[in-house]
């Protein structure tokens, strides 16, 4: 096996592992919003977007910034740890 595609595997493996670490926080972030009875029109409301905007970015669609997770955790009543946390 050729250094470009050990390379490779590991930076996909990497990839890999962030794409389910940020598919964690999505579920933590639904999770908490129907824990609460709140629905995405309401949370797209005090994010200050549409609604379709909001649901990419709930399902993934859209990346979640950090200030956007800040704000999500304002929200939805919980400390930035909550979605962070393993």
């Amino acid at each position: 096996m050729n250094v470009s595609k050990l390379f490779n595997m590991k930076k996909n493996e990497k990839e890999e592992k962030i794409t389910s670490r940020i598919n964690d926080v999505l579920k933590k972030v639904i999770y908490r919003r129907k824990r609460l009875g709140l629905s995405q029109t309401y949370i797209a409301n005090e994010l200050e977007m549409t609604k379709s905007g909001y649901f990419k970015m709930e399902t993934g669609k859209t990346k979640l910034d950090i200030r956007r997770l800040l704000e999500l955790s304002e929200v939805l009543k919980v400390e930035l740890e909550y979605f962070l946390k393993e």
